[in-house]
């Protein structure tokens, strides 16, 4: 217990950005009227993760390719075959010799790239350079998630062969790993400290690792498995984790619906019909959640803390919502939405090849 009680303590003092507000109270969202577009045969239809790069105007798309999309945030829109608006193209990055790039992630310094593949390989790239500096036999299966620690000295993946590994970030040399989902582990999320490190897989578990006891600390049921399993992020169970910036309250979403869960004791407080992106704001208590009409709500910890759900959540009308919904996000179709450290912008798949871009005001 007193582990989890260093997590709440310790991360309220984790803030993603100086330059955010420490407690705003509310958001205003102004949609950028350019689109970010990957031009056919590289078709983001399948773009799962989107990465702002920490340190420069950059922002990176896994597509259904060999290599990450890489737009310039300050580009303007150019004329583009088939298209009747002019859009801003993208420049590629960490292209590898085969299969795809199924899982990324950018150092919290901006210095290096993680990326895993369907070929089963882990790489680590010094950002902008054209080979690895490193390629190692990651997972026995495809690398479904990768992610570096906030810290960033691990790295943690998770794969179609049930497992999760930690890694030294520098060497790639395994540290630890361990088993208990019974299909494809989809997600990872870190918690601020790096203490716990949140798994959630197709068989609709969410395991929270204690990391430094190196034990399963606890394990969660969101549910919503089937019999089909694969790529598509429909098929089963868990599809999305992320951690508040205080360590409290930890976001899943899977195929129609999504889980608000209270970390240090992992009682879902809140369930809603919205599913598979989830992002938390930096500063504040604000949730964003949803794909095709992202949700955006600010929570109310005090009201959230009494409340008391069945484990799987509730089927139609949500009978505890996440929060009071400040603003809804239009994007058609599309799975990967990321929100930049500084909280100023947001970017989301909106539709197929393409990604939109949010500025955000706080009040």
């Amino acid at each position: 217990m007193q582990s989890w009680i260093k997590l709440v303590v310790g991360g309220l003092f984790i803030v993603s950005s100086a330059d955010a507000q420490d407690n705003p109270k509310s958001l205003l969202f102004d949609k950028d009227e350019r689109t970010f577009f990957v031009p056919m045969n590289y078709s983001p239809i399948r773009t799962v993760r989107l990465r702002f790069h920490p340190s420069e105007p950059k922002l990176l798309a896994q597509v259904s390719d060999k290599r990450l999309a890489v737009w310039d945030l300050n580009a303007k829109p150019q004329a583009t075959k088939g298209q009747k608006e002019p859009r801003v193209l993208p420049d590629y990055a960490c292209e590898q010799a085969e299969g795809w790039i199924t899982g990324f992630d950018v150092h919290p310094s901006g210095k290096w790239v993680i990326t895993g593949g369907s070929d089963r390989q882990l790489r680590r790239w010094a950002w902008k350079d054209a080979k690895p500096l490193q390629v190692i036999a990651g997972h026995d299966g495809w690398i479904e998630a990768v992610t570096y620690s906030p810290d960033g000295k691990f790295v943690a993946t998770g794969g179609a062969d049930l497992k999760v590994k930690i890694w030294d970030a520098e060497s790639l040399k395994l540290l630890d790993q361990f088993s208990g989902h019974s299909r494809f582990v989809r997600d990872l999320a870190w918690t601020p400290k790096g203490e716990f490190l949140c798994t959630g897989g197709e068989d609709g578990k969410v395991l929270v690792y204690d990391v430094p006891g190196k034990k399963v600390a606890r394990t969660l049921t969101f549910g919503n498995t089937n019999e089909v399993q694969g790529q598509i992020p429909s098929h089963s169970g868990v599809y999305r984790l992320e951690c508040s910036n205080d360590g409290n309250w930890l976001s899943v979403t899977g195929q129609g619906k999504s889980g608000l869960y209270h970390l240090p004791t992992g009682r879902l407080a809140a369930s809603e019909n919205l599913s598979f992106d989830t992002c938390f704001y930096p500063a504040g208590q604000f949730l964003l959640v949803g794909y095709n009409d992202t949700k955006v709500f600010r929570l109310n910890p005090a009201k959230l803390e009494k409340v008391s759900l069945d484990t799987l959540g509730k089927k139609g009308t949500s009978n505890s919502p996440a929060g009071d919904v400040i603003a809804s996000l239009k994007r058609n179709d599309g799975f990967g939405m990321a929100v930049r450290r500084d909280g100023a912008l947001v970017a989301a798949a909106v539709g197929e090849s393409t990604v939109g871009l949010w500025k955000v005001t706080q009040k």
